[in-house]
């Protein structure tokens, strides 16, 4: 039987790539797991019921002992955890097999169209904190990305729906045209061939096509259409905004500080007095200024330099955005206490000032103007970024109606 590209044995010991003829073996506990999940698509099976089909095999088996068994099954089944094709986990719930058989996709989608979200650059933009000159910038370019976040299965009607929708947007004002394929189940032979005539329609065009969150298992049959490829769409998205500012540079300061920030709301002497009342700290490339789990007791003001927040997804570090000068992070565990969330990583040598909770406790004591003017430039940071995260979730929204 098959599901999506590997062909598995009937005892279930065994599939093959259907793309690449590769084989993988199971052990009998995986096998008696597989089995399990399979016997009842979209049906949650809780860790302690897979437990149970694997006793008498495992003697030694514990809930915990599931969670090795399903991370091995998708390696040997190429399934990324972040973004599965056959094993979903279900938070506090189990495990869940959700691929359908090669044959039921194309009937179960026929009717499902190719494109779940059409955006362009003014409703997308990476998860960069950029300074606001680039912002600007970008958003005069706006007009030449187009972004299609595709689902279902695509064979050759959908593939064709897609291939005649990009002729006629390629007609415009079109330089990046960035293909998502994080919720396609699969791609049939049929629709490779219309991929690949679409990559020389765009060739001759001159647009430059990209593809982001390609699945491993989808990628073993895209191999063929030649497109600048990221591990997901905000990595895509980056690239595309890193080149239009190269070619287009923006005069951004080298260095964002505070105190200039301060001095717009302050006399110079009482912004130079908040500032006294902090610390500056200059960290190494690669330094994990933040780290996820640890307890909150400070927040940090980026001057100089780069860094990333990632968030642990599934055991595996992602990247969630990079910031630039001139940004805040830290603020959300320092007001609302608890753990930090995530972890902040410098790229570069960075220049940061260090707000401690007793130092600001002691601003509002003695100088309660001055932490005013603080918390108002604090405010105004955070509502900066809600607003453009704001603004993009309601663009996407309503790109799906």
């Amino acid at each position: 039987m098959q599901f999506l590209d590997w062909d598995f044995a009937q005892d279930l010991s065994a599939a093959e790539h259907v793309g690449s003829a590769e084989q993988v073996h199971f052990t009998r506990s995986e096998r008696s797991v597989l089995q399990t999940l399979m016997s009842y698509k979209g049906r949650v099976w809780s860790r302690n019921a897979l437990l149970n089909a694997v006793s008498g095999i495992d003697t030694g088996a514990s809930e915990r002992s599931i969670d090795f068994i399903v991370n091995r099954l998708r390696r040997k089944l190429r399934d990324a955890a972040h973004q599965p094709c056959y094993i979903e986990s279900r938070y506090g719930e189990g495990y869940v097999w959700i691929a359908d058989t090669s044959q039921a996709i194309p009937a179960t989608h026929a009717a499902l169209p190719p494109v779940r979200a059409r955006l362009r650059g003014n409703a997308i933009m990476s998860y960069c904190d950029r300074p606001k000159a680039e912002r600007a910038a970008l958003q005069k370019h706006a007009d030449s990305v187009l972004v299609l976040r595709l689902q279902g299965y695509l064979f050759y009607g959908a593939a064709n729906r897609l291939f005649e929708e990009i002729r006629q947007q390629a007609a415009g004002e079109l330089d990046y045209l960035v293909i998502d394929f994080r919720d396609v189940l699969g791609v049939d032979g049929t629709a490779i061939a219309v991929f690949v005539q679409l990559q020389g329609m765009l060739r001759d065009r001159n647009v430059e096509l990209i593809f982001s969150s390609v699945r491993q298992v989808i990628e073993n049959r895209l191999r063929l259409v030649e497109a600048r490829r990221f591990s997901a769409l905000d990595a895509a998205l980056e690239w595309r905004e890193t080149q239009i500012l190269n070619a287009s540079p923006v005069e951004v300061p080298a260095e964002l500080t505070m105190f200039s920030y301060l001095a717009e709301e302050l006399e110079s002497a009482e912004a130079a007095t908040v500032l006294q009342h902090f610390r500056i700290v200059v960290v190494p490339v690669a330094t994990d200024i933040v780290h996820a789990g640890s307890n909150t007791r400070e927040m940090y003001f980026l001057e100089r330099g780069t860094v990333e927040v990632l968030l642990n997804v599934e055991d595996a570090w992602v990247r969630a955005s990079r910031m630039w000068p001139g940004t805040l992070f830290g603020e959300i565990g320092f007001h609302l206490g608890g753990p930090r969330t995530a972890t902040v990583r410098a790229l570069e040598e960075c220049r940061l000032v260090c707000m401690e909770r007793g130092a600001v406790a002691r601003l509002e004591r003695d100088f309660p103007i001055s932490a005013i003017a603080l918390h108002r430039f604090l405010a105004d940071r955070a509502a900066t970024r809600l607003v453009f995260y704001n603004d993009m979730i309601v663009d996407f929204i309503r790109s799906t109606l």
